[in-house]
């Protein structure tokens, strides 16, 4: 159950982050094939669909508390990812909703994770200004039975999931290849 729950949550932060993405510049001659966003999003449609109907029959979605915490509610970035839920939870009617701190600083995100556990809702996605202070508060919410996801917390151990819109290695490796086509080209 608790998985089937990350695996939606999943789905709605990359939906979100989707969401946020700046359109770029149509190419001068579109593609053959779909761009990958519109596969991402079709292929995050469809899990979702599957798995909403396998936890249908299991809980009622409706009675879930699920919030995303922003590093901060004024930054334009996390203002835009509001929309993004805001969307969502429209659309899917379930009791999700975005919180953020008038400022970046971590000491009062910690403060707002934990007047969230105390107030017992049910997961907790953020997004941490500082993975390392978020750790303590992080580790009560999950004894407290409350699932976690983060996004930009790859070094974060008390999470349930972490989402992350790049795979440094993976960059790293696409670099130093464009560097050296760079240079055997010069």
């Amino acid at each position: 159950m608790k998985k089937v729950l990350v695996c939606i949550l999943a789905i709605v932060m990359i939906v979100s982050l989707v969401a946020c993405g700046t359109p770029m510049e149509e190419p001068a001659e579109a593609p053959a094939e779909d761009s990958a966003e519109e596969v991402a999003e079709e292929v995050a449609e469809e899990v979702a669909e599957e798995v909403a109907e396998e936890v249908a029959e299991e809980v009622d979605e409706s009675e879930w508390e699920i919030v995303v915490v922003s590093k901060d509610s004024t930054n334009p970035w996390f203002v835009r990812m509001k929309v993004g839920v805001d969307e969502y939870q429209a659309e899917t009617g379930l009791n999700i909703y975005q919180k953020g701190t008038p400022e970046i600083d971590a000491t009062l995100q910690s403060q707002l994770v934990a007047d969230l556990i105390s107030s017992g809702v049910d997961v907790i996605c953020v997004v941490p200004v500082d993975p390392g202070s978020l750790e303590p508060v992080l580790k009560q919410a999950r004894d407290a039975g409350i699932i976690v996801i983060a996004h930009e917390g790859s070094t974060l151990e008390n999470v349930d999931y972490d989402i992350e819109a790049f795979d440094n290695k993976a960059y790293e490796t696409v670099s130093k290849g464009s560097m050296l086509k760079f240079y055997t080209i010069c």
